[in-house]
Parts: C-alpha cells; structure tokens; sequence
C-alpha cells in the first residue's frame, strides 16, 4: 500500500514549487504517492472537493510556505485538516514569511532547519542538500507510519479474538481452562503490547529520534508474531482430538502457548520500553515463532491423518 505525501503550495509560488517537486519525485522511495494540484487535476473537475478530500487521505504533509501561503485561505483550510487529520507535517519555508506567526506552523521544525535562510535564500548545492535531508526525514516517518499501522492492525485482530473467546466463554465452560484459557490470555497478553509498543513509536516519533535498523527488525518482528493459528485451528483440535486434547502428546502446543503468553507479558511489564529492551527479547521471539510455527506444522499432519482414517498407522496416541 502506498503512503500519501500531500504537497500543499500556493498558486502564486507554482514555478518554484514544481521545480522543488520535480527533484523529489525522482530523490522519494516508490512507495509514496505524490499528490499536488498539477498533477492530480483534470481539466473540468471539481478541483476544490477532489483537493480537500485527498488533503484527508494525506498521512504526510509538505508545506511550501510563502507570504502568498499564508494569505491564502485554500492553504489555511488545507493546514486545519492536517491538523484534524494528524497528517506528519512538513514546512519547507520557501521565502521570507511571519510563518512563526501561525501558531501550528510557529510550533513545528521546519526546513532549511535554524530558523534563517529561506530555501529561496540558498545556493544551488545548499538546496540540494536541504531536498536530501527532507527526503531521509519523509524516509524516517515512511517506517514509523508503517509501524504503527502494522501495530493498530495487529491490536485490532488480537482484540476482536479476544472478545470473540469471552463472548462464548459460557458455551464453553467445560473445556475454558484446557485450551481456551491460555488462548485467551495469549491475546490478551499481546494486544497490550501492541497498545504499549504504539505509544513507544508514537513518542520516538515526536522525539524525531531514528530508530536503529536492529531495533526497527525487532519491532517488526515481535509485532508480525502473534500466532493466530491457535484461532485458526481450535475446531479442528475440538472435532479430532475431543475437548481433553490437552491430554494426549499433543500438549506440547499447550506448553508453547503458555510459553508465548509468559514472554509477552514480561515484555508488556517493562517499565519503560526502549530499544535495547525491544532487541534483547528479539532472539525470544524469533525462537518461540519458531517453534510455534514447526509444531502447528506437525499438528496439521496429524490431524489430517486422524481425519482421513490413517491415524491408525500413525504413534500419536490421538483416537486410541
């Protein structure tokens, strides 16, 4: 899925900013989707809704901001809707402007950084450099966006699983505490993480602090390793194996599970999540995924002898 980078500029300024948008177009990953004006407006439409809807969709605003910037109303709603929507803001002061005056763009880091020279004010290199430099910025929250969304993803499935265990829990009782129970509090257990390991990007973000590639693999990893296979299969284990499954060699998922369950919550009870704690429990991780994944695998063998008749010819003592 393509991220949206909204550039919102003046007509008044459109020479210099198509020159500015020509060289990042061709400096930006290609996994950004550009929208401006020029480009994104046919002849006879309706440019005033198709330009407020995409401001909407932006998750990245870059601003070239003028005098003619600030005295345009069109700029100013553009400016109110990503604040609405929290697009990640991006002010490139392109001439000398009161911009400190509006009290959002006053608040934010703008380029060029210091405050002094204009992009306009700059030689040709000097506005090389500061396109390179906002061009690893639009890089750096590329990878937090991408993050995060993987993290809310995650926390939604984790937590419509687990309100979906809770909701049947009455039907059942009986076999709760033998599969049911430690799914539960697997789910649990990891949509709390998601929450907390969302708040830790959202704060790195806002401390405009790269994260390190290993601790960007870390993140990736442990967000992308919660085992919905124990949803997926829990019919199956149900109609082969019988609600005391838990009894036959098979448990060693039950183990694994509980395993899992107990990693994540030592991880959603540190006091202070940082990088170095993220990529110590990195190997963890990666190893229990494993293991997970080899034993689901074997399951699935099983199971589908059991169900075929075959288990007779099989040691697994599922049947007997």
């Amino acid at each position: 899925m393509n991220l949206g980078l909204f550039i919102s500029h003046s007509d008044e300024d459109v020479a210099e900013c198509n020159k500015i948008i020509n060289q990042l177009e061709k400096l930006l990953p290609n996994n950004i989707e550009v929208w401006y004006y020029k480009k994104n407006l046919g002849t006879g439409t309706d440019y005033e809704t198709i330009i407020t809807d995409s401001a909407f969709d932006a998750e990245i605003a870059l601003m070239l901001v003028s005098s003619h910037y600030l005295e345009s109303e069109f700029c100013r709603r553009e400016r109110e809707i990503f604040q609405e929507v929290h697009a990640r803001p991006l002010p490139l002061i392109l001439s000398k402007c009161d911009w400190q005056a509006d009290a959002w763009l006053g608040s934010l880091q703008v380029f060029p950084p210091g405050n002094e020279a204009t992009y306009l004010d700059l030689e040709i290199a000097a506005r090389e450099k500061a396109l390179l430099t906002l061009t690893d910025e639009i890089r750096r929250i590329i990878i937090y966006i991408k993050l995060l969304n993987k993290c809310r993803f995650q926390r939604d499935n984790l937590t419509f699983y687990k309100s979906n265990f809770k909701s049947n829990r009455r039907t059942y009782d009986k076999k709760w505490r033998t599969l049911y129970l430690p799914i539960f509090q697997l789910y649990s257990a990891e949509a709390d993480l998601m929450t907390q390991m969302e708040n830790f990007i959202l704060i790195k973000e806002r401390q405009r602090s790269a994260l390190k590639f290993s601790t960007i693999k870390a993140l990736d990893n442990i967000i992308n390793s919660y085992d919905a296979s124990a949803y997926e299969y829990k019919d199956e284990f149900e109609d082969v194996m019988g609600t005391n499954w838990i009894n036959h060699p098979e448990k060693e998922i039950y183990s694994l599970l509980s395993t899992h369950r107990d990693l994540y919550d030592k991880l959603c009870s540190a006091t202070d999540m940082t990088e170095e704690t993220l990529e110590s429990f990195h190997p963890s991780v990666e190893l229990l995924k494993k293991k997970l994944e080899d034993t689901f695998k074997q399951m699935e063998g099983k199971i589908k002898m059991v169900a075929t008749g075959e288990y007779r010819n099989v040691k697994t003592g599922l049947g007997e």
